[in-house]
């Protein structure tokens, strides 16, 4: 929740043009999520439509996005290994996950639906299980004895 927070403060503040801004945020995202490449990104897309705009180069914002992260980076005290595990999981696994003769990875499936078949199985719980007894014979029977036996569990005074 704080890296996504932080990832829309970090583009506001890109899109507002604010250097400090970016840099801060841009380095405080770095330090959340392994995906600080995001923002350094989307600053050299909004430089880029400004260059545009103005019709002359500024990259000013890009610049100071890229010193925020580069800082985090380097200062974290996982410095070398969160290269290594950046490298791993934005481009071994997104690499394997899209490259054509790759195997199947099975990335994303668990925010694709189910089945209604599974949800009522996994999901089945204690009314419909009692449906499922008193509907057949033999469970109306057994249901029946077990309220003659049982009689009421508490009084009206219990309540």
């Amino acid at each position: 929740m704080l890296a996504i927070a932080l990832a829309l403060l970090g583009t506001a503040a890109i899109v507002r043009g604010s250097r400090a801004g970016a840099a801060l945020l841009s380095a405080l995202y770095a330090l959340t999520h392994i995906a600080w490449h995001l923002l350094p990104g989307i600053a050299l897309i909004g430089d880029i439509i400004a260059s545009i705009r103005s019709r002359k180069p500024r990259f000013t914002v890009t610049l100071c996005s890229l010193a925020g992260t580069t800082a985090a980076v380097v200062l974290s005290p996982y410095f070398p290994a969160n290269l290594k595990l950046w490298w791993v999981q934005n481009v071994g696994v997104l690499g394997m996950a899209w490259l054509p003769l790759a195997p199947d990875l099975g990335l994303g499936l668990e925010v694709l639906p189910g089945l209604p078949s599974q949800l009522v199985y996994y999901n089945s719980g204690r009314s419909s299980s009692h449906w499922r007894v008193s509907r057949s014979p033999r469970g109306r029977g057994a249901m029946r004895r077990m309220r003659m036996q049982r009689g009421p569990t508490c009084s009206r005074s219990e309540w």
